[in-house]
């Protein structure tokens, strides 16, 4: 009986193991195989071995080494738009009460659902520079342009910088409402009481959006920007449909060259091994990015013997604290140091990753003298609410 409820959950995984494995597993690691092979489809000679041949002549090839570039390139033209633009709208959907922050929701995640071959042949249409919407709303300030030096119709799509621009917006509103919904889930995961409590001290609008909001998002805000690097380092949808890698090969991407390598060119163990490149750059941004966000601490001074300070307890202070920004500081307990009665305690704190497992909320009153300094004296006693 104990052996067959033991066996009884390998079972359940059992339909899940053997698809995975079939369809993720085998291809992968059959492709890493085929990496280590001349394998090409165009010839009835059988795969050679070749060993490291096919990593060693992607790595001196001048066209991977430009198409790992405009990868890199367009990394870093979009993730660092896409995320404080999605921060900056859920903060404003969210602000948005009633049906009209449900309308906002709906109208921002909208072109997410719509296939890249559709929006491809839109913004291709979009752009264009004889019939294209965008030289079409240009028109008008066509003297503008002018006098600045820009030919119109403007050629969108001619110039290297400019057909890499154009992915990118392209890019940004087709897949910024992934990041919003995640984003905006996260401000609903704020308690309304920290904004109170602040509101109490004087610490509202910019400074509670950065003392309280940016903190309390870390967790989701790291969440996102690992996604949208690794997802940018994927790309090829875009490129593919709206330039088709030009111009110049401006804008043909790593993904792009595997797949033309491979199944235009037939190179399938040059492009497995291109393939495995790009993999390795992924899970190394992977690694790098997902690692604990939370490594701070602090010392926070003036705490009286007879405080109860639990591992776990949010602590709002606005004592002086390392690494704690200045006016309401708000961290959640991460090591207690106990001293003699009737002196300070120090605390270790870090920078609050998770409001929705706290069960306590510790109030620290020290208010800084006309020096600038700490006080030792006390106003009022530290209190716990439930």
């Amino acid at each position: 009986m104990n052996l067959r409820r033991r066996w009884a959950g390998y079972w359940f995984l059992a339909p899940y193991l053997v698809l995975f494995t079939a369809f993720t597993l085998g291809p992968l690691l059959f492709g890493f195989g085929l990496s280590f092979f001349d394998y090409d489809l165009a010839h009835a000679e059988p795969a050679k071995f070749v060993g490291a041949a096919n990593y060693n002549e992607a790595l001196s090839s001048t066209f991977f080494g430009k198409a790992l570039w405009a990868t890199v390139k367009f990394v870093l033209l979009s993730v660092p738009i896409t995320i404080p633009l999605a921060l900056l709208l859920a903060v404003a959907i969210d602000a948005a009460k009633g049906a009209r922050q449900a309308i906002y929701r709906i109208g921002i995640f909208a072109p997410t659902v719509i296939t890249i071959s559709v929006v491809g042949l839109m913004w291709r249409w979009f752009y264009d520079r004889d019939f294209g919407l965008a030289n079409a709303l240009l028109a008008p300030f066509a003297p503008l342009l002018a006098a600045i030096g820009v030919d119109f119709p403007v050629k969108f799509l001619d110039y290297p910088n400019g057909a890499m621009a154009s992915i990118v917006v392209m890019t940004i509103w087709w897949t910024i409402g992934g990041p919003v919904l995640v984003l905006l889930a996260g401000l609903k995961q704020i308690p309304t009481t920290f904004y109170e409590a602040a509101a109490i001290d004087g610490a509202t609008g910019w400074r509670a959006f950065w003392n309280i909001t940016l903190p309390s998002m870390r967790p989701a805000l790291v969440f996102t920007l690992v996604i949208n690097v690794i997802g940018a380092f994927q790309v090829f949808g875009q490129p593919y449909m709206v330039t088709n890698g030009g111009p110049t090969l401006s804008t043909r991407v790593a993904m792009m060259y595997i797949y033309e390598t491979a199944f235009a060119n037939y190179r399938l163990g040059y492009g497995a091994a291109i393939g495995w490149l790009a993999a390795g750059t992924l899970a190394r941004v992977y690694v790098k990015g997902s690692g604990d966000p939370s490594r701070y601490a602090c010392k926070v001074e003036n705490v009286d013997a007879r405080d109860e300070v639990e591992i776990g307890d949010l602590l709002v202070t606005s004592g002086k604290g390392k690494f704690l920004p200045k006016g309401l500081p708000v961290a959640r307990v991460r090591k207690v140091v106990k001293r003699e009665p009737g002196r300070d305690q120090e605390i270790e704190a870090e920078p609050t990753v998770n409001f929705s497992r706290l069960d306590a909320v510790l109030v620290l009153v020290s208010p800084p003298s006309d020096d600038g300094e700490e006080t030792p004296k006390k106003s009022g006693t530290s209190t716990k609410q439930k």
